[in-house]
């Protein structure tokens, strides 16, 4: 039991360990430690950014396993929306250090009584907690590339369930907004389907987010797509479950170490930058060492990255 005297100095040497942690993962052009946590995290009952070190149990997560995340540390997976479709508000929670991108028709508070009713504690949400470009402040532009150097091409290791232990929250229509299986085109570029990054986020536990009244039985309303066919909630139309069951079946493509799928499948989807889906790849094949990520890396450069990872 720790005296409160003693917090201060604990908090240093946990800081000091998550930058060395941090610097030593990078040598040169690859990540040569790829199972590094988030730098941030949400901390929904103070409704406030926390660095990832504050949580208690980010010092030793598990004896056997110094990969394993916190036990209480959930991750929100959700696709983008057309950029006419969101605004970027400057908030608090995360000290206004960057504005957050979040669809109209929704906020940030909305958002976290349902993670909160779900049962969530401490999230890893992208926007929130993976700093993002904002025009209006240029003179933090340096820190966020030099930070997405790391953070972006193992942002896939917050949703690995192996180590994460919970289910995944998904927002199939875009942050915070409800779900709805039958009203938007399958084929819209920013659904989360059709999305490379989602990719990575694809768990076996699906936990979906904004469900409405009548569709759900239990206050976690799960889905399960097991190893030989989805156990999925009737409400879900026979064109979901089909879109669900692709990435169920590529899922188990490349765990039995098939990369032509990985690539065929990262391929056809859509993502802001081509080397995105270098970063994508990466992560989805587990290669040992990972590029590290430069939105204005050339492309064939990135690809040169990748295949000296393998």
């Amino acid at each position: 039991e720790e005296e409160f005297s003693d917090i201060p100095a604990a908090m240093r040497e946990r800081r000091e360990k998550d930058f060395d942690l941090r610097s030593s993962a990078i040598s040169g052009n690859h990540i040569i430690n790829p199972h590094v946590p988030p730098r941030r995290v949400w901390d929904l009952y103070s409704n406030r950014v926390l660095p990832y070190y504050a949580l208690r149990t980010s010092v030793s997560p598990d004896a056997n396993d110094e990969r394993r995340l916190p036990s209480n540390l959930w991750a929100v997976s959700h696709s983008w929306v057309a950029p006419s479709q969101r605004r970027s508000v400057l908030t608090t929670i995360n000290g206004k250090a960057w504005r957050v991108p979040i669809p109209l028709g929704t906020t940030l508070g909305k958002i976290r009584e349902e993670l909160l009713i779900l049962g969530a504690e401490y999230v890893f949400l992208d926007v929130l907690c993976l700093r993002q470009q904002d025009e209006l402040l240029p003179g933090f532009e340096s820190t966020r590339r030099r930070e997405w150097r790391l953070d972006v091409p193992t942002i896939g290791n917050v949703y690995n369930e192996e180590y994460l232990r919970r289910p995944i929250i998904v927002y199939f229509n875009g942050l915070g907004l409800p779900f709805n299986d039958g009203g938007r085109n399958y084929g819209d570029r920013y659904h989360w389907f059709n999305r490379a990054w989602t990719l990575q986020e694809s768990p076996v536990t699906i936990l979906p987010g904004g469900l409405r009244y009548g569709q759900v039985n239990s206050s976690r309303p799960l889905m399960k797509l097991g190893k030989h066919a989805p156990s999925l909630p009737s409400w879900t139309s026979a064109e979901f479950l089909e879109h669900l069951e692709s990435i169920r079946a590529l899922r188990w493509k490349v765990h039995n170490n098939e990369p032509g799928a990985c690539l065929q499948s990262v391929k056809s989807r859509f993502c802001s930058n081509p080397v995105d889906q270098v970063a994508c790849v990466a992560y989805l094949l587990k290669c040992p060492m990972l590029p590290i990520y430069d939105a204005d890396m050339d492309v064939d450069v990135a690809w040169s990255l990748l295949v000296e990872c393998l």
